[in-house]
């Protein structure tokens, strides 16, 4: 697929999840500023839900690549739909180095990747430990990485739904509406300095900080 035609394609799904998201589950973002215009860059988020990657599509005024549970690829429909998004697969558990590859040649590249630092979704709507896989990525590569927060996607469809459940712009709030914050970026010359514990640590208390501004931002019940 041709580069204008491959965007032109990323612009109109992403146009069709954030009116969906929108409008069923009273989607709402900020600091979108604070994502660098070019140039490389590693997208950090919580994880606790399949909404989660269209999300931070939606959010970020970027084309980003994504990366994708391995299973899904080999569903005929899905896998078509990752990969014409510039979706690519990784292992569902652990960091494989398959996935390590396509993920620094996508920052070579000058992409901004997102990754889900947790390894998985989250089983109980906390956040988690991030995996050391991180620390290869980064021994690799270095560029600005940009933390995000999102709320109410484990309410809306955690790993524990079979459906999902929404909170419309037409309902009372709840903890079912989806929001999202994007933080300033950690510059290389300054997680560079950072031991490998501080890295994983500190990376965390960022993402969890971002996903505190994105609970503040939720849609809220009118008392």
């Amino acid at each position: 697929m041709r580069v204008w035609v491959a965007h032109r394609w990323y612009d109109f799904c992403k146009f069709l999840t954030w009116l969906f998201l929108s409008v069923f589950a009273s989607l709402r973002t900020n600091g979108h500023a604070n994502m660098p215009k070019t140039g490389a860059v590693l997208l950090l988020a919580n994880h606790a839900s399949f909404f989660d990657p269209p999300l931070l599509g939606v959010a970020v005024p970027r084309y980003c690549s994504h990366m994708a549970r391995k299973s899904l690829f080999g569903k005929k429909f899905w896998g078509w739909l990752i990969a014409s998004l510039d979706g690519f697969p990784v292992e569902s558990k652990g960091f494989s180095r398959e996935g390590l590859m396509s993920m620094i040649a996508k920052i070579e590249e000058g992409k901004p990747v997102t990754m889900f630092p947790e390894g998985e979704r989250t089983h109980d709507g906390q956040m988690h430990e991030f995996k050391p896989g991180l620390l290869l990525l980064l021994k690799k590569v270095q560029c600005p990485i940009v933390p995000i927060g999102v709320a109410g996607t484990y309410q809306t469809f955690s790993r524990h739904h079979k459906f999902p459940s929404f909170c419309t712009i037409f309902t009372p709030a709840d903890d079912r509406c989806i929001a999202l914050s994007v933080g300033k970026p950690v510059m290389p010359e300054e997680y560079g300095q950072w031991s490998r514990d501080e890295i994983l640590q500190k990376l965390f208390e960022v993402v969890q900080a971002q996903e505190a501004e994105a609970k503040k931002l939720q849609r809220k019940r009118r008392i």
